[in-house]
């Protein structure tokens, strides 16, 4: 009987807590429809916001952190590309060829024949150290003004040309172009072919009278050559980078009477050593047509014959100075024509 009545007392709890239970779930509220699109349209501004964030992040990202990285990596490969450049001369030079024009001097004595041959020789001559350059005339140690009269001395204008080619990142500039003069003397021909090229000369960039105690870069006189008194770096600007090659032309004017050795060296900002440009391994040489009264012992000039059955060009000889001048390219008799 006991044992039956605790049965039926336990039961009840169980029987009791069960409908306390239910009840609570049933009062349990639902949500309404507009509560449901509410939290729709939170959920949605939710996912807007992800999305425009995922956007906007890196660009944040770029423009106040990225970029600053990038800047600083760009200034210091710059910075190291400086310091490789100022380690080095900025700049080489390529693509050397002389023009030397038809005068032409000998040493040993040369036969009428012989200085014809050579004179005829045109490729022989262009590239020849035995060439001189185009004549100019002098006036008392200066040169002659354009139309002067005066004319009793001849200098040579030689021309030269070459390329610089850049080597360096940044731009390298060039603050000065001079001519050095490693030696000088006097110079003296035996045997002197004098020929006057016809036309213009070529058209040089700057030019040196190597005659002068100036011998920096010059401009030089339209179509002429021949250096003036302005200095070249004056008026123009020259920048090299090591995609830039730049051609240049120079000529070199040497004073009557003068064989002149010599190199050019070229400065560049910031750089303490110089470019210096030499034919090859050796200076530079030019010579000039002697003075007018060291004769060679012959000088020998082209002309035209003007009564041989075909017109034709032959040389002979003359004195030197005045009367090479006078007969250089002019009309002949061949009668008059000297035999050696």
């Amino acid at each position: 009987m006991n044992s039956s009545h605790e049965r039926f007392i336990k039961y009840r709890k169980y029987w009791k807590s069960s409908r306390r239970t239910t009840r609570s779930r049933r009062q349990i509220p639902k949500a309404s429809p507009q509560h449901k699109k509410d939290l729709s349209n939170i959920f949605g501004f939710a996912q807007i916001i992800i999305a425009i964030m995922s956007i906007v992040a890196p660009i944040i990202y770029s423009v106040f952190f990225s970029g600053s990285t990038e800047i600083a990596n760009i200034e210091k490969i710059e910075e190291h590309n400086k310091a490789q450049d100022l380690k080095s001369i900025p700049a080489e030079v390529v693509d050397i060829g002389w023009q030397r024009y038809f005068s032409r001097y000998f040493i040993n004595n040369e036969s009428k024949e012989q200085v014809e041959a050579a004179s005829r020789n045109y490729i022989q001559i262009s590239g020849d150290e035995y060439n001189i350059g185009k004549p100019i005339s002098y006036c008392d140690n200066e040169v002659s003004s354009p139309g002067a009269d005066c004319n009793n001395e001849s200098g040579a204008l030689t021309y030269y040309s070459f390329s610089l080619k850049g080597k360096t990142k940044n731009p390298a500039v060039v603050t000065e172009i001079s001519a050095v003069i490693d030696k000088t003397e006097d110079f003296y021909p035996e045997v002197l072919y004098f020929a006057y090229p016809q036309g213009s000369g070529e058209n040089a960039l700057f030019g040196f009278d190597l005659g002068s105690t100036d011998l920096e870069a010059r401009e030089t006189a339209d179509y002429s050559g021949i250096p003036t008194d302005v200095h070249h770096l004056v008026k123009n600007h020259i920048s090299l980078t090591e995609k830039d090659v730049v051609p240049i032309t120079t000529s070199f004017l040497a004073p009557p009477g003068k064989r002149i050795e010599f190199h050019l060296e070229i400065f560049f900002e910031n750089h303490a050593n110089p470019l210096v440009i030499k034919d090859g391994s050796k200076p530079f040489s030019v010579v000039s047509y002697p003075y007018a009264n060291e004769k060679p012992a012959r000088t020998y000039v082209p002309v035209n014959v003007v009564d041989a059955e075909e017109k034709s060009v032959n040389i002979t000889q003359c004195q030197w100075y005045s009367q090479c001048l006078q007969m250089v390219h002019g009309n002949i008799k061949k009668a008059d024509i000297s035999n050696d």
